[in-house]
Formats: C-alpha cells, structure tokens, sequence
C-alpha cells in the first residue's frame, strides 16, 4: 500500500525531532487521538469502530444515549489490526481496500490485489499504513503521499492546522484532511498565504491541481522527489501506479512560463493555463505514459496533436502562445515569420485579376508537414504568379527543409498566423 514507507518515515522523523523512541502503535494512537476524539472528526474512515463511535457520539450530542467510549473504539480498532486470525489482510489491517476469494464463509477478505498466501505484513507496518494515511495529498481526487522526512513533517504541521481549523470553525465542514494537506502543502511551499481560502468554496475545500502539485515539486527540486504513486481510495480503489518526473525538462518549461506571464498584463496562474491549453487530463496522461515530461506541459502540445480552426478562437490562449513563441523561436525565426505573413498578405495586391487566395493561405497556414506546406506555396504562387523559387517563399521553405529545423515548422506557422 502507498502509506505504508510514509508512516515508517514518519514515526522516524517524529522520534528524531522529539528525543522519543514511540512504537508505530503508539504514534498511531497519538494521531488517531486528534483525528477522531468527539464529534468532529478529521477524516472518515468508514466501516471501522472510529466511525460507529462517530455514530454514538452524535447520538450522546442529541441526548439519545451516553456519550461513547473513545478509548474502546480505540481498543477495537488495534485489535482488528493485530488480530492475526483475519485471513490475509483485511481492508483494517492495511490501509487501502479489499476484496474477496469467494462466498465462502470460511474464506477471509482479503488485500485488493492479493489473492495468494505470499503477501504478509507485520503489525508496525499495518500501523504505519494507517499512519501515512493521515499525510495523504489529495491530487484531483487521487491521493497520493510524498516519501520525503522534510516532506511528511510539513503534513504534520498540516494535520495539526487542520485539526485547530475544524475545531475553531464549527460551521465549516469536516473530514477534508487530504484537500487541506494539498491546499496547505501549495500554500506554504510557495508562499502563497490564503490559497486554502481561494480554494474553499462554501463549507468545502477544493482539491490542488495536478500542475499546481507539479509546481511545487519541481520548484523544490532539492527535495529530490522524482517518482509518484497514485491511489483513489473508495468503494473501488484504483492504484494508479508510479509516475517518474522529468526534473529539469518541467522545470525550464516553468521558466519559459514565468517570463511569458511577465508580459501578460494581468494575473494568469497554472489553474487558468489548465483550462486554457487543455491540461484537465494531465494526470490521467501521466497514468498512461508512466511519466511527466516538459513536452507534456508545453502548451503547443494540444495545438499539435488536435489543430483545428476552433483551436484558434482561444483568445486568452493565443495571447499567451504568441508571447511563448516568441521566447523558443530563433530570431531568424520570428524574421521570416514577419516576412512570410507580410509576403501572404501582399502578394494578391499585386495582381488585380486575382479575386482570391483564401483557401491557398488556409492550406498553407494548416499544413502539418513540410511536403504539404511546400505543395501549398506553390499553389499559392501559381496562382499569384509568383516565381516561388526566388524570394521570402524560397526562403521559408530552404530554412526547414533542413533536418535540424523541419520539426519547428508547426511552430512557425502558428507564429505567422497570430500574427497576420
């Protein structure tokens, strides 16, 4: 299970910064002590005694009985982890799912992905699952945790924020623990103070976006975190698998967008990129392919795969893509692109017989290889009676039939109609 290092490094770090030396079950009694004591509780762990005492608390709350013993939900809970007679592992003996070999009542629940007998964990490591648990980052509705000492301590300090905020805060909701940790993980990596306000909607606390949580990772490339694992934890759970990031590929991508949003008149965030350049699926994305790359971000990477005439009616994209062309073309580039438009836009002028060259630029403007844009000018010029191989034509088309610059050909087209 994913939690499982998470809470083993935990109870490392937490003996270490307080001179103690607390067996697994003991931090894990300490924390569940916050988490669940009383009526408000920090996350909701169903089909476990925590959430029965949650049920009989709230009855003692409404005078229909007496209030609930803590301490045995407490008991029970250890009992079902250490009770070594429950089959192979229980969904509450390692935190994370479960499922069935058969209908059988004498056969046990077992582990989601565990139907053979060579699976065992210890009783610290059941612990430590359910330790790790609480550090979980909520990630557009995955969950997953960060196996980094300095890391897991900041979602200490989270967890205890978050216990003081429900408690101080009677009228907002409770049981968000892991969109709080995302939200106060983006909020004090990068500074950012009132972030957990800008996502709260209501009673309700948004989740981090996937290139939000990116950001922060590769912003904080000292931290060293090169590989995420992905779970959602529900009625289904689905492991997602591991993800490997590209740390110096994505963080040159956020340096070019840093420069591209300082000459944007306005405040533009990765939230507003995601909706703008079609990144909602990134994360899914990086479930497939296993990693994250800086092609993944790159916002020409939509225009690429899925161009079409609707993809240029996205004004606040094109404003943000013209000034993002404009750092990764060359200069010789960016020339021609001035050049080639002003050439497509006079050159009709020049010949009053000719009525119309919109479906000529169209096929230029929309060609994805170098043979189609060639075959395109030269339609153009046969029509314009142009000699082609003379000119701004031959030189655009000299300048990528190299092999070095054929593949930034899409990017000068885009450039050159922004532009004209």
């Amino acid at each position: 299970m994913i939690t499982i290092k998470a809470g083993k490094l935990f109870v490392e770090k937490y003996n270490e910064e307080n001179g103690t030396n607390l067996t697994p079950k003991e931090v894990f009694c300490m924390l569940a002590d916050k988490a669940f004591r009383g009526g408000r509780h920090m996350v909701n762990w169903t089909n476990t005694p925590f959430f029965n005492y949650l049920k009989d608390y709230n009855k003692f709350l409404d005078g229909k009985r007496e209030e609930p013993s803590f301490e045995e939900a407490v008991e029970k809970f250890c009992d079902y982890v250490e009770n070594r007679n429950c089959g192979l592992e229980s969904s509450l003996n390692v935190y994370g799912g479960c499922a069935e070999k058969g209908n059988s009542p004498d056969i046990l629940a077992t582990t989601e992905f565990n139907y053979c007998d060579n699976l065992h964990f210890t009783i610290d490591e059941r612990y430590c699952s359910f330790i790790g648990s609480f550090f979980q980052i909520c990630v557009a509705g995955f969950s997953t945790v960060l196996n980094n000492k300095k890391m897991l301590w900041l979602m200490y300090e989270s967890f205890n924020e978050y216990y003081k905020f429900i408690h101080e805060n009677d009228v907002v909701r409770d049981k968000q623990l892991p969109s709080w940790n995302g939200c106060y993980f983006y909020q004090k990596m990068m500074n950012k103070p009132g972030f957990i306000h800008k996502k709260t909607s209501g009673d309700s606390i948004g989740t981090l976006d996937y290139l939000e949580f990116l950001e922060v990772i590769i912003r904080h490339r000292e931290n060293n975190i090169k590989n995420l694992v992905f779970e959602n934890f529900g009625q289904t759970n689905t492991t997602a698998g591991c993800v490997t990031l590209d740390l110096d590929g994505v963080y040159s991508w956020l340096d070019i967008m840093d420069k591209v949003v300082a000459n944007i008149d306005e405040e533009f965030d990765l939230e507003k990129y995601s909706k703008l350049f079609s990144k909602g699926n990134l994360l899914r994305m990086s479930f497939e392919t296993g990693e994250v790359t800086s092609n993944m971000l790159d916002p020409l990477y939509d225009f690429k795969r899925r161009r079409s005439e609707e993809e240029y009616k996205n004004k606040e994209g094109i404003k943000f893509l013209k000034i993002y062309l404009k750092f990764i073309m060359t200069a010789k580039e960016l020339e021609l692109a001035k050049q080639f438009g002003a050439f497509l836009k006079d050159a009709p002028k020049k010949d009053k017989k000719v009525l119309s060259v919109k479906e000529e630029i169209k096929s230029i403007l929309s060609s994805k290889n170098l043979t189609k844009f060639g075959d395109a000018i030269f339609e153009f010029c046969k029509k314009t009676g142009i000699d082609p191989t003379v000119g701004v034509p031959f030189d655009v088309v000299t300048y990528f039939s190299t092999d070095n610059n054929s593949f930034r050909l899409p990017e000068f087209v885009m450039y050159t109609k922004f532009n004209m």
